[in-house]
């Protein structure tokens, strides 16, 4: 039951994390979600309190630093060329989904049952929010990659 009450705020909360990401920017939005996710520590122990009120703030802490970052997910096939633009974002979600997305619970879970414990992997959680710096504004172009769909552009009617 608290999850469904904390997916249904989050969800509420998405849209105006979306109207906030057209008034500010993506970059403030993105940094203050991972900025978030330093709080995932705290967040992991007061969802072990076993309350309702420590579970219900601590999956609130987890997801509304989640928001931030969903929130902006529209802002993501402005990363590509406009030629590039289905091939680049479909190959980069769908790789790092599959890479990271499917390893995760295997490695969290040899992590709990090699160490014992269950904050390793808030403690890993932590660590890979630290503060990171772009060097540019927008990616460099993939090299050796076509990611360009070519389209025939000749007349439309009966053939």
């Amino acid at each position: 039951m608290i999850l469904l009450v904390t997916m249904v705020l989050l969800m509420a909360a998405i849209t105006f994390v979306g109207r906030l990401n057209d008034r500010v920017g993506r970059k403030p939005l993105l940094m203050g979600g991972m900025a978030g996710f330093f709080f995932s520590l705290p967040a992991f122990l007061l969802l072990r309190q076993g309350s309702i009120a420590a579970v219900a703030v601590g999956m609130l802490m987890l997801g509304l630093s989640l928001v931030c970052l969903l929130g902006t997910m529209s802002a993501l096939p402005s990363l590509f060329p406009t030629e590039a633009r289905y091939g680049g974002l479909a190959i980069g979600c769908n790789l790092a989904t599959s890479l990271f997305g499917g390893t995760t619970p295997l490695v969290v879970t040899g992590l709990i049952s090699a160490t014992g414990t269950d904050s390793r992997p808030r403690a890993g959680m932590t660590a890979c929010t630290g503060p990171r710096r772009s060097s540019r504004r927008s990616p460099a172009p993939v090299r050796g990659v076509d990611l360009v769909v070519r389209t025939y552009r000749g007349p439309v009617g009966p053939m």
